[in-house]
């Protein structure tokens, strides 16, 4: 049976703890944002098709470890509350290795900040 791909930009939304996307990181672009703010929107491809990933403090923080071609798992962990009342999303966000024959991808390698 064929595969069926995507010709459209699918922007990720985390809405269950646990929920995994697996993609290539193709780059990022800013986007603006209300209130004249600017976003980083994180480009993912997989063979489902093209997918968009719209940054955040944490998001970004990792990201920021990634380099173009890795192949990047991210895993929606729930949220937490802040001191300032608001709700804060939390992901592990890691870089699938190849073996050292070249086979696919095996297991992360963690791309969160240093020391957290």
């Amino acid at each position: 049976m064929p595969r069926r791909r995507l010709l459209t930009e699918q922007q990720v939304q985390f809405t269950a703890e646990g929920q995994t996307v697996v993609g290539t990181y193709i780059g990022m672009d800013n986007v603006p944002y209300r209130d004249g703010k600017i976003l980083n929107k994180y480009t993912f491809e997989n063979e489902i098709g093209t997918m968009v990933l719209m940054g955040s403090t944490k998001i970004d923080e990792a990201m920021g470890r990634c380099a173009v071609g890795d192949v990047v798992e991210i895993t929606y962990k729930g949220t937490v509350p802040t001191s300032a009342g608001f709700t804060m999303k939390l992901y592990d966000i890691a870089v699938l290795e190849e073996d050292e024959d070249g086979e696919e991808p095996k297991g992360p390698r963690d791309s969160g900040p240093k020391g957290k």
